[in-house]
């Protein structure tokens, strides 16, 4: 009878033991896979990184065009206002 007894418990100790396994190679593929899905979000972390600074190079170059292109404006202005002052004194001088 002891011997029914602990041949059972033998018997569970075993299924235990086959569960904790399934268990153990349960657990190691869940944290592959958490492995795997956290280098995605790592990649995908850094191309929005590389394209928040391509984004914020673009921003700093529109913004020098725009300055530059405010200088060609003035500049302009001054030359249209010189050609004006030119041509005046050019009448001027004109020999009828």
């Amino acid at each position: 009878n002891i011997r029914m007894s602990l041949n059972g418990i033998v018997g569970s100790v075993h299924e235990v033991l086959k569960k904790v396994s399934n268990i153990s190679g349960l657990t190691g593929d869940q944290r592959n896979r958490a492995r795997t899905v956290t280098e995605a979000v790592e990649r995908v972390f850094r191309v929005a990184r590389d394209n928040t600074n391509a984004v914020g190079g673009i921003s700093a170059a529109t913004q020098q065009q725009h300055v530059a292109m405010e200088h060609l404006a003035a500049s302009a202005q001054k030359l249209t206002h010189l050609a004006e002052v030119l041509n005046s004194n050019v009448n001027h001088f004109q020999v009828d």
